[in-house]
């Protein structure tokens, strides 16, 4: 099973502390121990679809969301499942813009326009 979390972790944790606050949001995705497959084929056909059927819902709310704050944790968990994704990329980075986090930004415009 497949499952997305976000959790708050101290900055130091994983990389240096930036202008965000002291806490930063990590998305944490789990698998089973099959490295999400299943025990056959068919249920990792299942599991596929029911992952991209969950990507596309965040997709969709992440294009919906109306502040900065959901528009960092909605496309911080589609960078989880997508990590070039280059649609949430802009949006992340235009919401760390809004939010006052021009470092951030600029790291995320940077990645997104890196991407093939």
């Amino acid at each position: 099973m497949i499952a997305i979390a976000l959790r708050d972790e101290p900055a130091s944790a994983h990389r240096e502390p930036t202008s965000r606050s002291p806490l930063w949001r990590s998305a944490v995705v789990q698998t089973d121990s099959l490295g999400c497959c299943g025990a056959n084929a068919s249920s990792g056909l299942r599991q596929d679809s029911h992952m991209e059927a969950k990507l596309e819902d965040l997709r969709q709310r992440a294009e919906r969301s109306t502040t900065a704050e959901e528009a960092v944790e909605l496309n911080t968990e589609i960078l989880a499942v997508e990590p070039n994704d280059g649609v949430a990329l802009n949006r992340l980075g235009r919401a760390d813009q809004d939010l006052g986090y021009v470092g951030e930004a600029v790291e995320v415009f940077t990645r997104a326009v890196s991407n093939p």
